[in-house]
């Protein structure tokens, strides 16, 4: 259209884990009529993959620090020289203009401490990463039937994330379980807080309602162990089983296939 000044993307899908086409997008923004700015939320992309904004083209890039282990609260944005920005927020101004008030000087720092070991070797933060989804994903397929994963294989998605539906149990129901046993993972409903909703990103992908309600989204940081990743898949598969031995629909699969 040519009234479109932004267009905005996430780097790495939050949901799937697919990462987005930047350079393509880049290329069809330029080949516009008018100056289109590039907006990416890297948030699940930073300290995960290689991302200089100089190579994808990108104007602004947000990033979260929780996501890299730096303290919750805190937060960048890069913004490419030239760019000017109005504010949201008006007040007292002690560091620039888009950010009034008092800011946490420990926050920053604890921020800055997290990028400092994020990117003390990158890259083998990213191949230890992607060893340990490779392996989970090769788990859960070995232990649990009838699973299917979500998002793109291999390099195409990012290394810490894995985003798989497993047919005939309630994600909700599952994420409680594993909650007890202490282990946390998402599900696409989403129930506690947006009610009964499936994931609109699995939706999109063509999935269905059940498959997005089924969908339990794992992901991982360099310090998880494959012992711990052995005592998910297990617990995993055990609830499950325990899950569809409720649920009519798999007995009758079940059933057929013996």
């Amino acid at each position: 259209r040519p009234d479109t000044f932004l267009f905005m993307t996430t780097a790495v899908n939050h949901v799937v884990g697919t990462i987005q086409p930047l350079k393509e997008i880049r290329e069809i923004l330029d080949s516009a009529g008018q100056k289109i700015y590039f907006m990416v939320d890297a948030g699940q992309a930073y300290g995960k993959m290689h991302l200089k904004v100089d190579d994808f083209g990108i104007d602004l890039m947000s990033i979260s620090a929780h996501k890299i282990h730096g303290p919750q609260g805190v937060g960048a944005l890069y913004v490419r020289k030239g760019i000017r920005l109005a504010q949201l927020i008006h007040g007292v101004k002690r560091v620039d203009n888009l950010q009034t008030g008092g800011i946490s000087m420990a926050l920053m720092a604890g921020f800055a401490k997290a990028v400092e070991i994020t990117f003390a070797d990158l890259d083998a933060t990213i191949a230890k990463l992607r060893e340990l989804s490779d392996y989970l994903l090769e788990k859960l397929e070995a232990k649990i039937d009838h699973i299917e994963l979500n998002g793109a294989p291999g390099e195409g998605r990012a290394p810490h994330n894995i985003n798989v539906s497993i047919d005939f149990i309630e994600g909700e129901s599952v994420t409680v379980m594993l909650d007890m046993k202490g282990i946390t993972v998402a599900t696409g409903s989403a129930c506690a807080s947006q009610g009964l909703k499936p994931s609109y990103v699995l939706l999109a992908m063509g999935k269905n309602h059940v498959q997005s309600h089924g969908s339990m989204k794992f992901t991982l940081n360099k310090y998880i162990t494959k012992e711990e990743l052995n005592y998910t898949v297990d617990t995993l598969a055990e609830i499950t089983d325990k899950l569809r031995k409720l649920s009519p629909l798999y007995n009758s699969l079940d059933k057929q296939e013996k």
